[in-house]
């Protein structure tokens, strides 16, 4: 039976939880206003339409961020089923 790290499935319910509401967060932050300076130095104006195409570009990089940011996350993970692969022939 393979052991699994419980810090694997900590990281991976942790992003998980991440990626779901980040973006999110974001796109009803950006409906909401919060980024109207950024989008008038962008666009010269505010519209409605432009939040929404604002804060949905924005959503789209946010996930993009996350899913980046835990694969580089799991690429410097220490390998720990090499060792117990070993562990486990030693004990035979």
């Amino acid at each position: 039976m393979v052991k699994i790290d419980p810090g694997v499935v900590v990281k991976l319910v942790v992003f998980s939880a991440v990626l779901v509401t980040l973006p999110v967060g974001v796109l009803q932050a950006s409906i909401h206003g919060f980024f109207d300076v950024a989008i008038s130095a962008l666009f010269g104006t505010v519209t409605d339409n432009l939040r929404q195409l604002f804060g949905a570009v924005l959503a789209v990089l946010t996930v993009n961020a996350v899913v980046i940011a835990y694969v580089v996350s799991a690429y410097n993970e220490r390998p720990t089923s090499a060792k117990l692969v070993t562990e486990s022939k030693k004990d035979e």
